[in-house]
């Protein structure tokens, strides 16, 4: 497979990682009581998240950068091997 499919895919993959997946956990993770209508605070709220989602939400996020970090680093790579390619394959 060439080396700027692979690193484009992975900078999706990383990019979902990254942004939505942590959107999607702050959204759709539900940290607050079950059942009954039990008034909770936002502070109560927002310690019950991090105490169940948010550390798995930080890693996951964590893991989408480096992704997008080794992604950018192999397409740079790869530009400059073109490069060197094209440059010694010209007729001076």
């Amino acid at each position: 497979m060439n080396k700027k499919v692979i690193g484009i895919t992975i900078i999706i993959f990383g990019s979902y990682l990254l942004v939505g997946n942590t959107l999607m956990s702050l959204l759709f993770n539900y940290a607050g009581p079950i059942g009954w209508d039990v008034p909770i605070s936002p502070t109560d709220y927002w310690r019950n998240w991090w105490n169940n989602f948010g550390l798995g939400t930080i890693i996951i996020a964590v893991a989408g950068l480096i992704l997008i970090i080794l992604a950018i680093r192999i397409l740079i790579k790869n530009n400059n091997r073109t490069m060197i390619i094209t440059e010694s394959n010209q007729i001076h």
